[in-house]
């Protein structure tokens, strides 16, 4: 066959062209370029305007950013291509493309953005950075560069890197799935039903605004869940308040107290309210005869009195850690969460919330063998868990102990053991009946919080069973249900 001006070799296109031979073998693979003329095996010649061709290939892989299948679909669509390279351009975000654009080898990755591989190879198997593989070689592009250099941000500020995973996680996962419903909806709605310089105004123009959309709008969400969490932190300590039982009515309770039990003596005093007359012989005893429920006593005693900073006082000095014994975790507990009603600023609270979370999971996973203080531990443990903030998602643990609870009273199968008369009579008639009314009053609270209203309403039916019908018991219950049934 007789060479023609207009035919080329692989090697004198290569070199007009400025690209490798492997590159024109891979555009012709892929289909951007026509098959070679070929006059032998191992001959073959290019239509010279394959020059043009690939120059036109590079400026779109260079300026627009474009991948290769791309590419090829506007070529075959010929000219004039310029609005569809514009609907290309707005449907693959090429537009936004940060310039100019870098790209930097694996191996040179972590030297360049200063941060560990270790932590780059995580990044990318979190699917966070999308790393290119071009002849077995790892290319990391601008958007992934930057990616890395904003964690990397966040941790000098000080924080960890796998906090910074597990929260950029959360987003990675609501925008991927935004990302897919949006582009199903716009493909659904337009695309290919209107003009294509509309659609190119809905991609470029009205995306815009949907990116500042998204920015306002997590500020705006940041904002009114810290507002709500700041405002359920500062109602704790009066919502707290309802655990309580005592003082009770005292019918069966004997003239003088029991002198010979300590436990008995204190549940005595506590159910007449008698918090002085407590304190002051818990006193006498600790300087004479040390015993280990005393410094438990003086603490509740505190708490009751409404002096939280000696109970917290207390509460650093005997029992500065989760404790083996369930009384203590569960008085210490309380002793922080009423401290917080005397915090200032937003990081006390905060951090006193942690402090008491700490001593009520060690109750939570107790094996207490006396039946009453269980019974008051995971009464008290439940109840806070319902009034926590939203964002401690402590609430439908706190549901699941209380509803146990509820049951156990309800069937009686609370052990009382070997008991003075007065004391199970007491346990009977007084304190388990209010128990039953803040069990379903925490109830009634966490459901709302699940958005459950008839389960609510059905707690709010059982207080007014119980309650007396003047108490602030049964006012609140009644109000409550009035506002369900209002929606």
């Amino acid at each position: 066959m007789q060479k023609r001006k207009d035919l080329l070799r692989i090697g004198q296109l290569a070199k007009k062209a400025g690209v490798p031979a492997a590159t024109i073998k891979h555009y012709v693979k892929e289909g951007l370029l026509p098959q070679p003329v070929k006059t032998s095996p191992n001959m073959a010649y290019y239509d010279a305007a394959c020059i043009e061709r690939i120059n036109l290939i590079k400026r779109f892989q260079k300026e627009k950013f474009l991948p290769l299948d791309v590419i090829k679909r506007l070529i075959d669509f010929g000219e004039p291509y310029d609005e569809e390279l514009e609907l290309e351009q707005a449907i693959l975000k090429s537009h936004k493309e940060p310039g100019p654009k870098r790209v930097v080898k694996g191996s040179q990755v972590a030297r360049l953005t200063s941060y560990p591989l270790e932590k780059i190879t995580l990044l990318e198997e979190d699917g966070l950075i999308s790393p290119m593989l071009k002849n077995n070689v790892k290319y990391y592009d601008e958007v992934d560069l930057e990616i890395i250099e904003l964690i990397k941000r966040r941790e000098d500020l000080g924080q960890t890197f796998h906090h910074n995973l597990e929260t950029i996680r959360i987003y990675r996962d609501c925008i991927s799935k935004a990302v897919y419903d949006d582009i199903h909806l716009f493909i659904k709605n337009f695309l290919g039903d209107v003009p294509t310089k509309q659609a190119i105004k809905f991609l470029t123009d009205a995306d815009d605004a949907l990116d500042r959309f998204m920015v306002l709008f997590r500020y705006r969400k940041l904002r009114s869940f810290s507002e709500k969490a700041i405002g359920e932190m500062n109602a704790l300590p009066k919502n707290l308040a309802v655990i309580n039982i005592f003082p009770v009515e005292g019918r069966e309770l004997p003239a003088k107290p029991p002198r010979d039990n300590l436990l008995f003596k204190t549940l005595y005093y506590f159910c007449r309210g008698e918090y002085d007359t407590i304190i002051s012989w818990v006193k006498g005893n600790i300087t004479q005869k040390p015993q280990q429920d005393l410094p438990v006593l003086l603490i509740l005693s505190s708490i009751l009195e409404g002096d939280t900073t000696q109970a917290l006082d207390r509460v650093e000095k005997d029992i500065p850690k989760p404790s083996p014994r369930v009384l203590e975790n569960t008085i210490a507990a309380l002793a922080y969460l009423f401290s917080i009603g005397h915090t200032k600023g937003l990081s006390a609270p905060m951090y006193h919330t942690k402090k008491a979370m700490h001593y009520l999971k060690r109750i939570e996973n107790s094996m207490e063998t006396n039946p009453l203080i269980s019974l008051f531990a995971r009464y008290v443990a439940g109840t806070v868990y319902t009034f926590l903030p939203d964002v401690v998602e402590t609430c439908s643990r706190g549901i699941a102990m209380l509803e146990t609870l509820k049951m156990q009273i309800n069937r009686r199968r609370v052990k009382t053991g070997r008991l003075p008369k007065w004391l199970a009579r007491t346990l009977e008639f007084e304190i388990f009946p209010a128990l039953q009314i803040r069990i379903n009053r925490a109830l009634a609270r966490g459901y709302l919080k699940q958005d459950v209203p008839r389960a609510a309403v059905a707690c709010l039916e059982t207080i007014l069973e119980i309650a007396d019908p003047e108490s602030e018991h049964a006012d609140w219950a009644r109000s409550m249900r009035l506002k369900i049934s209002k929606g």
